[in-house]
């Protein structure tokens, strides 16, 4: 895929600094744990569970993972949301591997799983947008993105303690972590650098997509316009015969016009990446591949 003009791919990463963010400090305090084996000032952090959820008082409950094998993700019972951690799986040869990162929108992962130990980053891009009208939350206070701490005991189990952030407002910041950590795991040493980060970023509503194919000859083929519920999670369109270059322009609910072009002939295609919002206006990703 080659990008010959774009204004509309979100900036996926970067330290922004927007005015008039509002950062929710919901609790900070680490809850009590059924283990001790399991406190957190003696397991490793490892990154957050990404939760968007009604404002409310900070529930300081410890809730333990359970780890999803067909999805390569990690399940909280009562905090559904994204993974955006790295949790260390040993296998049952004795590799090594990291799980929990998937969730994120254009995430970018760098994994060192020499044996002993090494440097792991992850970062990527959670997306908000406008409450659609009659989804308003229940306690009239809104939404906002909960980010609990995760950590990782030594016999591996992945867990999320009573540690809390909450961020609301229109987005534009990026919120980091680093940690080195001396440990065992699987009854195996490693000295380990974690740094795992995610940005918040606003997304309007999208009213339609319009796609139009173009020939050598930059003469019009064909043209398509959908609505993001055409779209769907995702949805793939037929070109033309004879079109080797595509203009994709998206137009938002407040009347914003965005604009990218593509030419076809890339061994693995041309994609434009939407964000599809749903009622409270929490966002994931909706491809549109153009051939």
């Amino acid at each position: 895929m080659k990008s010959i003009w774009s204004k509309y791919w979100p900036r996926l990463l970067g330290a922004v600094a927007a005015c008039g963010v509002l950062a929710l400090l919901l609790g900070n305090s680490v809850g009590s744990l059924a283990r001790p084996e399991r406190l957190a000032g003696q397991d490793r952090r490892i990154g957050f569970q990404l939760v968007y959820e009604e404002i409310q008082p900070p529930d300081r409950s410890v809730v333990v993972g359970e780890y999803d094998a067909e999805e390569d993700r990690y399940v909280f019972p009562g905090r559904e949301g994204l993974n955006c951690f790295l949790a260390l799986r040993a296998g049952p040869d004795g590799e090594t591997d990291f799980s929990g990162w998937s969730d994120m929108v254009g995430a970018e992962v760098s994994l060192d799983v020499s044996p002993g130990g090494g440097e792991q980053t992850l970062s990527g891009t959670f997306y908000k947008g406008p409450i659609l009208e009659g989804h308003e939350s229940r306690s009239g206070l809104g939404y906002a993105l909960t980010a609990y701490w995760v950590y990782q005991a030594q016999d591996g189990t992945v867990y999320l303690s009573g540690e809390q952030r909450g961020f609301g407002g229109d987005g534009g910041i990026t919120v980091s972590m680093e940690e080195v950590t001396d440990w065992v795991i699987g009854g195996s040493r490693r000295t380990d650098r974690l740094a795992v980060e995610f940005s918040i970023q606003w997304e309007e509503r999208t009213e339609q997509v319009e796609v139009v194919w173009y020939d050598g000859a930059d003469s019009p083929l064909a043209r398509r316009t959908l609505t993001m519920e055409e779209i769907g999670d995702g949805l793939a369109l037929e070109r033309p015969e004879g079109a080797v270059w595509a203009l994709v322009t998206v137009t938002d609910q407040r009347g914003g016009v965005e604009r990218a072009a593509y030419t076809l002939d890339g061994p693995i295609g041309a994609f434009h990446r939407l964000i599809q919002l749903d009622e409270r206006g929490s966002g994931r990703v909706a491809d549109l591949e153009l051939n």
